[in-house]
């Protein structure tokens, strides 16, 4: 029978499927898709399986356990949505230095005009991986057998610092090879809004959107590159005029409460 030890092992794979290419680019580079392949197929197989059993013990939404129920995302987007008012900055990073991020190298292997679109699908799975069937999964399944406690509150966000850019690749390196020591310290920060942000809300969704298309520079480097100055700008403005409307709209609540 399983029980929430098994996410230690969950843990375990993800680890592995994270570190194992790192590993073998050092020793056997050859291999490294097809053993890619093989870890997230199991990856992929392990989470259905765990979400079945979990779901039929405790008869929940199986969404629910990974923070993706759509009936609780409306609130998590609006709250969330404020953070668009960082596009403000970043249409001006846009127009007078045309930069508002990097842009990893295999991107460019992509026609132009598709990098957003891949750039989009790419950090919009990794976000799914990260915030939904990591660390959703996780709190909701401690939760259900009453040991969402501190301790194992700092146990998942630790195993999020350790995982997200592969830190421990420094190790294999003497460097960190996917990001600079500033960029892993604004992540380390990131990971722990993210984190007390789910612990309050309980959906992943808001958290999600708001990774991949206003956090991650990638992202929004990819649809400048892509799509060109004018086309940031309108896809920028977008996400303030959701701030506003998200602002506004907690505003009338606050006020229609009193």
């Amino acid at each position: 029978m399983m029980n929430e030890k098994v996410l230690l092992v969950y843990w375990c794979l993800v680890y592995l499927w994270v570190y194992l290419p790192f590993i073998l680019y050092l020793y056997y580079p050859s291999i490294i898709i097809f053993v890619n392949l093989i870890l997230l197929s199991s990856l992929i197989f392990a989470t259905i399986l765990m979400l079945r059993y979990f779901s039929s013990k405790f008869k929940v939404n199986a969404l629910s356990l990974i923070g993706l129920e759509y009936k609780d995302a409306l609130h998590s987007i609006r709250l969330l949505m404020l953070f668009g008012f960082l596009k403000i900055g970043s249409i001006f990073a846009a127009i007078y230095w045309n930069a508002v991020g990097g842009l990893p190298s295999w991107l460019f292997y992509f026609p132009r005009p598709i990098i957003p679109i891949v750039a989009i699908i790419r950090w919009l799975l990794f976000g799914t991986l990260t915030f939904s069937i990591l660390m959703a999964f996780s709190i909701e399944i401690l939760d259900l057998y009453g040991k969402l406690n501190k301790k194992n509150i700092l146990l998942i966000f630790l195993g999020l610092c350790a995982l997200y850019n592969a830190p421990l690749s420094y190790f294999l390196y003497g460097k960190l090879i996917t990001v600079s020591f500033f960029g892993e310290l604004i992540d380390i920060v990131m990971l722990g809004i993210a984190l007390l942000l789910y612990l309050k809300l309980r959906n992943a969704i808001g958290i999600i959107l708001v990774y991949t298309f206003i956090y991650e520079g990638p992202v929004n480097q990819a649809i400048l590159y892509g799509w060109g100055l004018t086309a940031y700008i309108i896809y920028a403005s977008i996400w303030i005029a959701l701030a506003i409307i998200s602002l506004a709209s907690l505003l009338k609540k606050k006020f229609h409460t009193k």
